[in-house]
């Protein structure tokens, strides 16, 4: 039985990534409660869980996780999951869980995986890229910008989710590094994914692009989407 120790400790800025890989060893299963200080006083602090089960991380996001936030998750990072038919199935799925959820918190999560394999609505390939994106999103967001404090929290709810996915917690974090790396680099052209992009109609009339690429490129930067909405709309991390 996991032993309930609590480990906690505080990071500056810069310092989490090195500081978690130090004290990811283990078996742990439960969850990584990170607490950020705003920077600016006019912001308020934000929360990450990392979830983690038997040492593995499942699952990021700002509360602990539910069926609601990993179908969330499904939603933004499997396109087929927004077809129309995909999406009365998911509408009919979510009632049932809901009624359901005042009998057994425990088994949802468990009962909405099943569910949406049963139905063919996703595949475990398909589950697999969708957290570790989610998850890399997060570290993109939170890992290397704010000071803060952590607190580990154990828990047997966890143990009984069966997801037959999971993360090495370092392979994890050499990938955020790597994207950071690239992301300083590419800031003095793109400052943040909250930025609009804007189409330099000239470069696009000489492009070697088809008629049918430039029109579909022009159909996704419409000068109203940010790079983070036109993510989400790819269902990938730019």
């Amino acid at each position: 039985m996991q032993a309930p120790i609590t480990e906690r400790f505080v990071f500056q800025a810069q310092e989490l990534s090195h500081k978690l890989s130090q004290v990811s060893q283990g078996m742990l299963t439960g969850y990584w409660l990170f607490e950020f200080l705003a920077t600016n006083p006019l912001h308020q602090a934000n929360s990450l869980y990392l979830s983690v089960q038997q040492g593995q991380v499942i699952f990021s996001g700002d509360k602990p996780l539910s069926w609601q936030s990993l179908l969330k998750v499904f939603q933004r990072y499997v396109p087929r999951l927004r077809s129309n038919g995909a999406k009365h199935s998911v509408a009919r799925l979510e009632q049932q869980l809901i009624f359901k959820a005042s009998d057994s918190k425990l088994s949802i999560p468990q009962e909405l995986l099943n569910a949406l394999y049963q139905l063919n609505l996703i595949t475990l390939e398909e589950v697999t890229q969708s957290l570790r994106l989610k998850i890399l999103a997060d570290f993109d967001t939170y890992l290397f910008e704010y000071p803060g404090q952590a607190q580990f929290l154990p828990s047997v709810q966890l143990d009984g989710f069966v997801l037959n996915t999971g993360f090495e917690l370092q392979e994890l974090l050499a990938e955020a590094q790597r994207r950071h790396h690239l992301w300083r680099r590419l800031r003095s052209q793109i400052p943040s994914m909250d930025s609009i992009p804007v189409l330099n109609s000239e470069a696009i009339a000489q492009s070697y692009l088809s008629v049918e690429q430039k029109q579909r490129l022009e159909e996704l930067v419409p000068g109203t989407k940010n790079l983070n909405e036109i993510a989400a709309f790819l269902a990938k991390i730019v």
